[in-house]
């Protein structure tokens, strides 16, 4: 017998499947746009968010009930095999944070005008931030303003890259929380 919100009951399989799934589809709710640009897929009977919910169900998520969780860190926002930035640095002014990376890839310069996004993900208040302006990698810096009410808020931040055309994608890595 499981105890829930202080009344017992015998939860059926298929309730905690779909409260996991509601769970799952509210955390990537205010990432979709990113999601359906950097999951995007030809396979027929799939889209970004499905794959971007499945990898949270079986990966980010804390199976146990009733703490269903997601860890961030483990959250994907796109996937492939374009490298992305190294020697990241952060630094963060108010509600102005500033992600600066080396310009080469690979000791390189081909992937120079791979565009890179930065996301600022304020779970609680579920809104997601982006990058103002384009950056591409040869520029090695980014800004995201949040707004200003989100001057003391804490966010979650993601970096992802496509390539000019947006057919090629990096595996989104995560930043941290600041």
């Amino acid at each position: 017998m499981i105890i829930y919100n202080g009344a017992s009951s015998l939860l059926d399989p298929r309730v905690v499947s779909r409260m996991r799934f509601g769970h799952a589809a509210k955390f990537l709710a205010p990432l979709a746009p990113l999601i359906k640009i950097g999951l995007a897929t030809r396979r027929k009977g799939k889209t970004a968010m499905g794959r971007a919910m499945s990898h949270v169900l079986s990966v980010a998520m804390n199976k146990e009930f009733p703490n269903l969780e997601i860890e961030p860190a483990n959250v994907r926002l796109s996937e492939g095999n374009l490298p992305n930035p190294t020697h990241i640095r952060i630094e963060r002014e108010e509600n102005v944070i500033k992600v600066s990376w080396e310009k080469t890839a690979l000791g390189r310069e081909v992937y120079a005008d791979d565009e890179v996004i930065i996301c600022a993900y304020d779970i609680p208040g579920k809104v997601a931030f982006r990058n103002t302006e384009p950056a591409e990698r040869k520029d090695g810096c980014s800004n995201i303003e949040l707004s200003d009410d989100k001057t003391d808020v804490s966010v979650h931040l993601y970096l992802m890259c496509h390539n000019r055309d947006k057919t090629k994608f990096s595996r989104s890595i995560y930043l941290g929380y600041l």
